[in-house]
């Protein structure tokens, strides 16, 4: 075979290559795709929202676990804030309230406001998370597992309550 019939091979052989290794990522791309769009399902599926007339204005409450930490951390947090000791698991409700008429602007409103929860090290870590809207009124309550040991809450604005027995403020 002569030098052109070589290398015309050699880049035939490239190209199936080539091609091979395109599919694959193809098919890793299809997993992904599916990947992040369940994902978000399954997170819902978790935490649960829904937003109700209150009054003139609109009340978003969301609510999700906070699983068997033995130690919470409330900080960057605007509004009030209760804590509830003795349940069997963790979790939390977070209501927030807009005084906006309309539905529609009310959502908006909600949609700018984030709570981030987060473990490190057996501890449970909420914080607000971005710009802190002051349109929108913030309140926190936590259930906490039997034998908590330590909660530190320090918020920037807002009553804070705890009920029931921790070891440790």
């Amino acid at each position: 075979m002569n030098r052109s019939g070589k290398a015309g091979e050699r880049a035939k052989a490239q190209m199936v290559r080539q091609q091979a290794g395109q599919g694959g990522r193809v098919r890793v791309g299809w997993v992904l795709l599916l990947f992040t769009l369940l994902l978000p399902a399954a997170l819902t599926a978790q935490n649960k929202q829904r937003v109700v007339r209150d009054g003139y204005g609109w009340v978003q409450e969301n609510t999700g676990p906070l699983g068997s930490e033995k130690s919470l951390q409330v900080t960057r947090f605007v509004g009030s804030v209760q804590v509830v000791t003795g349940a069997h698991s963790g979790s939390y409700l977070l209501r927030l309230h807009s005084e906006e008429p309309l539905e529609e602007d009310a959502r908006k409103q909600f949609a700018d406001y984030h709570l981030g929860v987060g473990r490190r090290s057996g501890q449970v870590l909420i914080q607000t998370v971005g710009p802190i809207d002051v349109a929108v009124r913030a309140e926190l309550i936590l259930q906490l597992p039997l034998g908590a040991e330590a909660v530190h809450v320090d918020t920037l604005g807002g009553k804070i309550t705890i009920q029931g027995e921790v070891d440790h403020l």
